[in-house]
């Protein structure tokens, strides 16, 4: 809980929950079926846990496989001083992630002056900014001068997305298009919305009333790249940071993944073997 003045005595926010244990020990078996089901067709073999284009799918269970989700995150109170309840600084994640809002309460009575002007007074959800993968160098680059205005310097990273410590606001984005050239796709997310975040990509969140949301994490084969990239500058980080352990694990992941695959050529051949050595005989 984070003090606030004004009628809301706090901001409540939970996050990653439950930590220790899998979705299904905690909240009953349905819930995860009813939200394996609602992913859209074409993108069950990306999302689902059993798709065929989930290489997390294909991490043995005796090994230890990383936690992918579902993670709950919860949110709710107001905070007069940001107009808001609640955040998500910008950040980036290391896989692919879906992102379902399943709970809306009621609006802020007051909203930020940006979100305000983009005609969102009264509206319940989240307001998402999400950046290309590409652009992050230049996002980097931004950070690391908007630290040295702020006389932060000396406390972030060589990466500071992966520190979380800013939201960059209407101004901030302004800044960013102006002299990078660089915008991010912005859109609301209303109860019942689905949002995909590709890996590598930056992204921020910002609530528009207590939400609470369903996300979970998978990793598809054209974002490997990207995991692979995010996963060597995680370990680079300084020791005791929040993402300096690698818990995607993802050169064992995509070991076996390979090791899948390639079981399944071989059988495939030998079946084929097999069915022209059978015919031969007949």
């Amino acid at each position: 809980p984070r003090p606030a003045r004004g009628p809301h005595r706090c901001l409540l926010k939970l996050k990653d929950w439950p930590q220790t244990e899998h979705f299904c020990q905690k909240m009953p078996r349905e819930y995860f079926d009813d939200m394996m089901q609602v992913v859209p067709g074409p993108m069950r073999p990306y999302l689902r846990t059993d798709g065929a284009l989930n290489l997390a799918g294909y991490f043995p269970a005796h090994l230890v496989p990383p936690d992918l989700g579902p993670k709950l995150y919860l949110a709710m109170g107001y905070s007069p001083d940001s107009r808001s309840f609640s955040q998500t600084n910008l950040h980036c994640d290391i896989s692919d992630a879906f992102n379902i809002l399943v709970h809306c309460g009621e609006p802020a009575p007051q909203l930020p002056a940006d979100e305000s002007a983009s005609g969102l007074d009264g509206v319940s959800g989240a307001v998402w900014d999400i950046w290309a993968a590409e652009d992050a160098p230049k996002l980097t680059s931004y950070l690391k001068m908007r630290a040295s205005e702020l006389g932060l310097g000396r406390h972030i990273s060589e990466w500071p997305i992966h520190d979380q410590y800013f939201y960059l606001d209407d101004r901030d984005r302004r800044r960013l298009a102006q002299a990078y050239g660089i915008t991010p796709f912005r859109f609301l997310q209303r109860l019942g919305d689905m949002v995909v975040i590709p890996a590598g990509c930056p992204h921020q969140v910002r609530n528009l009333s207590p939400c609470v949301k369903v996300a979970m994490d998978f990793v598809s084969p054209e974002h490997l790249h990207h995991c692979l990239r995010l996963s060597a500058e995680f370990k680079k980080l300084q020791a005791g940071h929040h993402l300096s352990e690698d818990k995607l694990q993802v050169h064992a992941m995509l070991y076996h993944a390979l090791k899948a695959e390639v079981l399944a050529a071989d059988g495939g051949a030998h079946a084929q073997a097999a069915d022209t050595a059978a015919n031969g005989k007949a």
